[in-house]
């Protein structure tokens, strides 16, 4: 079961620990994505192999096709985020997509498991939040009611809105 949490955007902090910088998605940094997907054990959908780089490529192929039907998909890039380390490894990433009600969402959040713990979940998306807020009033995400990030969220924000799928 899934559970839709919700956020206002604001500006905030967008800081990271020494030895990480982050850039901005692209289409071409597709490869650093699907490698921290893999790394992190995201989950996959359905007709994406699990497991996989090919799964993972799959998976982040499908957010763009996915985004690119709708107008305000250059504002969900604009909000993702990689993060790479010192030794030029990516390590996180945060995939920001505008649905077609002009609603932005959290697509995928994954941090290498070398690299949990540090704020860079946090970080990327307080980005996300600040880079959103000139257009969008909020933010919402889609949460496993049984998995963990939802008390990062929590401590981020986000509200639960009571919808469930």
């Amino acid at each position: 079961m899934s559970i839709r949490m919700i956020r206002a955007t604001e500006e905030l902090p967008f800081c990271l620990p020494e030895g990480y910088c982050a850039q901005p998605f692209t289409e071409t940094a597709l490869l650093s994505a699907a490698t921290v997907l893999l790394a992190a054990g995201a989950e996959f959908a359905a007709e994406c192999e699990p497991d996989t780089l090919a799964g993972a490529t799959c998976e982040v192929e499908r957010y763009l096709t996915y985004h690119r039907q709708f107008p305000s998909y250059d504002a969900g890039i604009q909000a993702s985020t990689i993060i790479i380390a010192a030794d030029c490894s990516p390590v996180a990433v945060c995939l920001i997509g505008i649905d077609a009600g002009g609603q932005p969402d959290i697509y995928q959040v994954a941090t290498h498991p070398l690299h949990r713990r540090r704020g860079l979940a946090t970080a990327m998306i307080n980005r996300a939040l600040t880079v959103l807020a000139a257009e969008y009033p909020t933010l919402d995400l889609w949460v496993n009611s049984y998995g963990p990030n939802r008390r990062l969220y929590r401590g981020l924000g986000f509200t639960e809105t009571g919808e469930v799928t």
